[in-house]
């Protein structure tokens, strides 16, 4: 009569792990199916600063990362109704009426000033690659690479390597990470 009942007793025990292994399972593959890029979002915002509102928006992506320059966008109020679009389709939106220019580079969005250029003053159309390392020498993923003065930008990717095409040889690289100081860096060519 024992045996009957330790053998009931593993059955229950390998059915409650099971039922607990799917239940994981389901668990994971809708975090997994939350975390789409076509993830629809909806938001309303009246005279609010763009970064709030932007942090909000990322939020509900659960996807997208945004990189932006606070101090630049904090200056810009905005209103808005947005309703069952992904987080590239809400920021064209908010960014229609501010001079702002957004770029798509995987899961990062980077949003930065529109800024006049004027494309006679180039002397060079060259190309750069480069990679962003912190101070210990690990790569920074998703760090901001900007042309200072120019609408012109990217994302270091996930070795932290970067690349930008059309650059003038006397331009200065702005680059930004979260929780990172700000870095001017003044581009120095090599020829090959």
């Amino acid at each position: 009569m024992r045996r009957n009942d330790e053998k009931t007793v593993k059955t229950k025990n390998y059915k409650r792990l099971a039922f607990l292994l799917c239940l994981l399972l389901l668990c994971i593959h809708g975090e997994i199916c939350a975390q789409s890029p076509d993830k629809k979002i909806s938001i309303t915002c009246k005279e609010e600063a763009l970064p709030a509102v932007l942090i909000k928006m990322e939020r509900q992506s659960g996807y997208y990362k945004m990189n932006f320059n606070h101090d630049e966008l904090n200056k810009f109020k905005v209103t808005a109704v947005i309703e069952q679009k992904t987080l590239p389709e809400a920021v064209d939106i908010l960014i229609k009426n501010p001079p702002l220019t957004k770029t798509v580079n995987g899961k990062f969005i980077l949003i930065h000033p529109e800024k006049n250029i004027d494309t006679s003053k180039k002397n060079a159309d060259e190309g750069i690659k480069g990679v962003v390392l912190d101070a210990e020498g690990e790569p920074l993923i998703g760090a901001t690479i900007r042309i200072k003065g120019a609408p012109k930008g990217t994302i270091t990717d996930l070795d932290g390597g970067f690349s930008l095409d059309d650059v003038d040889e006397n331009s200065t690289l702005v680059i930004s990470f979260i929780g990172k100081k700000e870095q001017n860096v003044k581009l120095e060519w090599e020829r090959f």
